[in-house]
């Protein structure tokens, strides 16, 4: 997998030594195989060390002891001290190689929080259709208790208002544009993804 997705693996073995886990976009393709991703986030509570790749063409962005950019061809790489709990982990096996992953609850949860600071009305629907891929791959759950588990405080109605007012605020030429710029492997029939994700949060 890999090989075909064309991202060293050096990548995952220096997150694995580093005591790195994977989160959000990446974790979530890997299981559920959902859509095309770009960005690979890997996770820590620790601050970050200095990080070197030895693969050629992996440029630094960014660097700081909190966040880290990297790009490898159309792929960005993010490494970030996240000092959040994770409900669960796991390992997932690659190419022979394993790959530590946080818990689909947890991309849950991050991806409500990458939603509501999302930079735009792409981004916005990458996250929404990533949690939509997430309910129906968990079906329904006690969402806010995770939440509350995870961060320490509440999923509140003004986060909740927030997301459905960005959910109201997507036109049908969004809705193009995000399916000209993504390639989505389910049917995203964005009226009934709302529905679905507003019957979920409103509970």
């Amino acid at each position: 997998m890999l090989d075909e997705l064309k991202i060293p693996q050096e990548v995952f073995e220096l997150a694995l030594e580093l005591d790195f886990y994977l989160g959000a976009d990446f974790s979530i393709f890997l299981r559920l195989n959902h859509r095309d991703v770009k960005k690979i986030h890997f996770f820590s509570p620790n601050f970050l060390p200095e990080i070197k790749f030895k693969t050629k063409n992996i440029h630094s962005l960014f660097q700081t002891i909190e966040l880290k950019i990297f790009q490898f061809d159309d792929f960005r790489i993010y490494f970030i001290r996240y000092p959040h709990k994770v409900i669960s982990m796991s390992n997932i096996l690659i190419d022979e190689f394993f790959v530590r992953v946080q818990s689909m609850y947890d991309d849950f949860c991050v991806k409500i929080n990458m939603a509501l600071n999302s930079e735009d009305k792409i981004e916005f629907l990458e996250n929404i259709s990533d949690i939509f891929s997430i309910l129906t791959h968990l079906g329904d759950f006690d969402f806010k208790s995770y939440y509350l588990r995870k961060y320490g405080f509440e999923f509140t109605k003004d986060m909740f208002d927030d997301l459905m007012n960005m959910l109201v605020s997507i036109s049908p030429e969004d809705v193009e544009e995000f399916l000209r710029k993504n390639r989505i492997y389910f049917s995203f029939d964005f009226p009934k993804v709302s529905e679905r994700i507003f019957k979920f949060l409103s509970r």
